[in-house]
């Protein structure tokens, strides 16, 4: 379950939702190297305004992270689920500080998988512009002095916090067997560059790695030259790893463009 919106202003998770579901349905000479493999195994359920919309020019200063968006709170979401029903609930909002998050709601052997393989793949299949007018990795949306051009890649922190994950909703899901975790991408309404074409990326590129990581491990080179992961021999653009949790290795699929 994919929920993005959530409070109401956080764009970049719902465009990012939108966009990974979208390259999942892609027909050929395009389609998707993994998608039908993905969807024998998981059934895909975006809610994606979990939230009013509301617009980015209502804030408050900040004294740490500068303006802060007004109103509407978190909302909750009724549900119930059978116990062994539900994988994961993925909440996507974004962050007012240059570092992308993977945030999970406790410490088991999920996490641990989790953290192992999405640094890595994020530092492989890394997405979006990252020639751009940007503060550094780390410091606040609202630091314009720290504005400049900039070459980075952005690496998310995959961390434990339950506190985000402190409803009858999540716990719910939780008790039902589902793993709580929560994507922030870089974005508020401090970003006054907008660089909204790589938020989204970004935010659909982690998702699919996060998506992918209940698979086993999912990914695609849609950079235009080779990339190696892992131990595996090198990637050609639009190829894709598929490494099966169950050990069913296939590391390979043809051509997506």
């Amino acid at each position: 379950l994919m929920r993005s919106g959530l409070r109401g202003d956080d764009m970049a998770g719902v465009f990012g939702c939108m966009y990974y579901l979208k390259q999942l349905l892609r027909p050929a000479p395009h389609a998707n190297p993994y998608a039908p493999e993905l969807l024998t195994q998981f059934r895909l359920v975006w809610v994606p305004l979990c939230n009013e919309w509301q617009p980015h020019g209502s804030a408050v200063p900040d004294e740490a992270h500068g303006l802060q968006p007004v109103g509407l709170g978190p909302q909750e979401m009724e549900g119930s689920f059978e116990s062994g029903s539900i994988a994961a609930v993925i909440d996507l909002t974004d962050t007012c500080v240059q570092q992308p998050r993977i945030v999970y709601g406790k410490q088991d052997a999920a996490f641990e998988h989790h953290a192992q393989v999405l640094p890595s793949l994020a530092a492989t299949f890394w997405s979006g512009r990252y020639f751009y007018r940007s503060v550094g990795e780390g410091a606040a949306l609202a630091r314009r002095d720290e504005m400049a051009w900039r070459m980075e890649k952005l690496l998310p922190s995959v961390v434990v916090d339950p506190q985000p994950f402190d409803t009858d909703f999540h716990r719910g899901a939780a008790a039902a067997g589902a793993n709580l975790i929560r994507i922030e991408s870089p974005g508020s309404c401090n970003d006054f560059i907008c660089n909204s074409i790589w938020r989204t990326d970004l935010a659909a590129t982690l998702l699919e790695h996060v998506v992918g990581a209940h698979y086993g491990v999912l990914a695609v080179n849609r950079r235009a030259s080779r990339v190696v992961y892992a131990d595996h021999p090198p990637l050609k653009p639009g190829e894709a790893v598929r490494i099966h949790n169950g050990g069913d290795d296939d590391a390979f699929s043809k051509r997506v463009g």
